[in-house]
């Protein structure tokens, strides 16, 4: 019960920390300089062509409306349409979301085991060299930014030993093991 509890509050307090942080980035965006037509459009624009498009974005409401507007549209699904292509965000972010939850995913399902190894190794030798070994590489192996675990593992799996792809792209055609393949080097730098 305590976990749920816990589980509530982290929710809740995370939900809450979003809404201010989108309402201080809606702030900011709004004190800006200018308005959003002005430098959608650029300093050339006519007149005509600002007002009507400060009507199509809606900047002709008060900013406390829009940013209302804007969050109710996001609870309903819909978060709006991208300024160059017109798409509405949620088909332009999907495919990449999906991609994103896939590496994650792949990165979690091997991160797990390595770190339930490493701990039941480290708990077993407790205060013996191995624990301390596994200890500094784990500092060592968390203190090192993502890129260069990637550039390491380049260097290592692609010009040494190469037997993964130098690109992790996935086509809608791949084959599954050439998807797993192309997962491979982005999920174990990540995990």
């Amino acid at each position: 019960m305590h976990y749920i509890n816990l589980i509530l509050k982290r929710i809740f307090s995370s939900f809450f920390t979003l809404l201010i942080v989108s309402a201080f980035i809606y702030g900011v965006l709004e004190i800006l300089p200018g308005d959003v037509a002005t430098r959608i459009l650029g300093r050339a624009a006519t007149p005509e062509s600002l007002v009507i498009l400060r009507a199509e974005l809606g900047l002709d409401e008060p900013a406390l409306n829009r940013y209302f507007s804007w969050l109710y549209n996001i609870f309903q699904g819909d978060f709006g349409n991208a300024m160059t292509s017109k798409r509405p965000i949620i088909d332009v972010l999907g495919p990449k979301i999906f991609n994103t939850m896939v590496l994650s995913g792949f990165a979690f399902l091997l991160y797990l085991p390595m770190a339930f190894i490493t701990a039941l190794v480290q708990a077993a030798n407790k205060n013996r060299q191995i624990d301390n070994i596994l200890s500094i590489v784990t500092l060592v192996i968390l203190s090192l930014p993502d890129f260069i675990i990637g550039t390491i593992f380049l260097i290592l799996f692609v010009v040494f030993i190469p037997i993964l792809p130098v690109v992790s792209l996935v086509g809608e055609y791949t084959s599954f093991w050439e998807w797993v393949k192309a997962l491979i080097m982005p999920a174990v730098t990540l995990a």
